[in-house]
């Protein structure tokens, strides 16, 4: 029995310890927001757009800042997810890099990885214009200055129409404990 306490009091201890360390490498917050953006052939500063889609744009709300995004791979979704499974012909994938300078979250920029789906109304290569439903999944995956260590998810989901003319983001933001800003910028009327 004192074995068994033994074991038990120096396991919990050392589970204590873990989590408090833990939580003093990284501080989380939870986030949201708005992304507005255009698709774009060449970005403001002069820079061309060298992927099957690009946009330019802003983020409000807790990530406040300017976003550069560009596809690395976009196409039909069988053709680049799930080449066996048949979905309607009017769905299509994407993945990407998302850059985003915020202002009010951490000094530097935040890089994610992306995975979107899009439900477009009428054919791109057609039309012209990239417009529907898109819903994506962005994970950070690397950060500059005070953002770097920065780790996260964020989902978005909205309306496309040569880009995000009403998408909203919601995730968490987790950043070595120290580089936290207190004032993250947001506000809750850009829920």
């Amino acid at each position: 029995m004192k074995t068994s306490l033994r074991l038990f009091g120096t396991f919990a201890t050392f589970a204590l310890l873990l989590a408090v360390s833990s939580s003093a490498l990284a501080d989380c917050k939870s986030v949201k927001g708005r992304i507005i953006s255009d698709v774009v052939l060449q970005y403001s500063d002069g820079a061309p757009c060298l992927s099957p889609l690009c946009t330019e744009g802003r983020l409000t709300g807790q990530l406040k800042g300017q976003l550069r995004y560009f596809a690395t791979a976009a196409a039909p979704y069988n053709d680049l997810l799930m080449p066996m499974v048949p979905v309607p012909q009017n769905v299509a994938a994407s993945t990407g890099i998302i850059t985003l300078s915020p202002h009010h979250f951490c000094s530097g920029d935040l890089v994610f990885a992306d995975t979107s789906a899009f439900s477009y109304d009428s054919d791109p290569s057609v039309s012209g214009k990239f417009e529907g439903i898109v819903s994506a999944i962005e994970t950070i995956i690397a950060g500059t200055g005070t953002c770097a260590g920065a780790t996260g998810r964020l989902r978005l989901q909205g309306v496309f129409d040569n880009g995000c003319v009403d998408c909203r983001y919601v995730g968490k933001v987790c950043l070595p404990d120290s580089e936290m800003e207190s004032d993250n910028g947001g506000s809750d009327s850009d829920d």
